[in-house]
């Protein structure tokens, strides 16, 4: 994983935030909500971690 990237939120995850229509975990979603292209990856996964997302988070929500 490249630490230098950042990522924003595809136009299927936000429709996913506002339907739920691919029924994430409360944890995935959790961490897809705090997906902001502003922010680095290593807050992104710090702050992923405290809402208890699973460490391959951003795999998981690349993978969908």
């Amino acid at each position: 994983m490249n630490h230098s990237h950042s990522y924003i939120k595809t136009s299927l995850g936000v429709q996913e935030l506002n339907s739920r229509r691919l029924k994430l975990s409360q944890p995935l979603r959790n961490a897809l909500i705090l997906v902001d292209k502003s922010q680095s990856l290593e807050k992104l996964h710090r702050d992923a971690t405290r809402v208890g997302a699973p460490e391959d988070f951003i795999e998981q929500l690349l993978s969908m």
